[in-house]
């Protein structure tokens, strides 16, 4: 059995909820969301909470707006397994 770690735990609940909080409108630029995702991302790149790729790909889904949902599935038919959050990036900030 692990022993209880309670910075790992808190780490990862802050985490989630910084992830959760994040918010995109159509007529905001998207370069704000990317830049918040590196903002969150960075704190914890050095802990057990890592935040990984498909967290992140999986944040820009839940507050994409409706209008960018169809270029983001585009770029994930055509990607794959290979998609990355900076092919996101790119493809949102052409529209």
């Amino acid at each position: 059995m692990k022993k209880y770690h309670p910075n790992y735990l808190q780490a990862r609940f802050e985490l989630r909820k910084r992830l959760g909080n994040l918010k995109l409108r159509f007529d905001q630029d998207p370069s704000d969301l990317f830049e918040e995702l590196a903002a969150i991302e960075y704190p914890f790149a050095q802990s057990k909470a890592k935040v990984t790729e498909i967290d992140l790909i999986g944040a820009v889904y839940a507050v994409a707006p409706k209008e960018y949902l169809v270029v983001i599935a585009m770029e994930e038919s055509v990607r794959g397994d290979d998609l990355e959050l900076e092919h996101l990036e790119e493809v949102i900030g052409k529209m």
